[in-house]
């Protein structure tokens, strides 16, 4: 594995676009549950799904990207594309 700069922006960007993922994946839960209103119970069992299948997604994109290989940035990269996406793209 290479370890050079173009490399590390690679993964560091791919990471980003994986948070753009996740908030899109979020906008698309909750506008879902806005519109079934679901009880206690089922909330639970949703919620647990949709950690599980966004897990399922980091570990998919972190395995294509980096090699399995865990870095800070790769987290930071995970936490900006969420913000971005919840701050910029989820109003429209």
């Amino acid at each position: 594995m290479e370890n050079t700069i173009k490399v590390q922006l690679y993964i560091f960007l791919t990471s980003v676009y994986g948070g753009l993922i996740f908030g899109l994946a979020f906008d698309i839960y909750r506008a879902i549950r806005y519109y079934c209103n679901p009880n206690k119970i089922v909330t639970v069992l949703e919620d647990l799904l949709f950690w599980v299948f966004l897990s399922f997604i980091f570990f998919y994109i972190l395995n294509k990207s980096s090699w399995s290989s865990l870095r800070g940035y790769i987290f930071i990269g995970f936490i900006i594309g969420g913000i971005i996406y919840l701050k910029l793209l989820s109003k429209i």
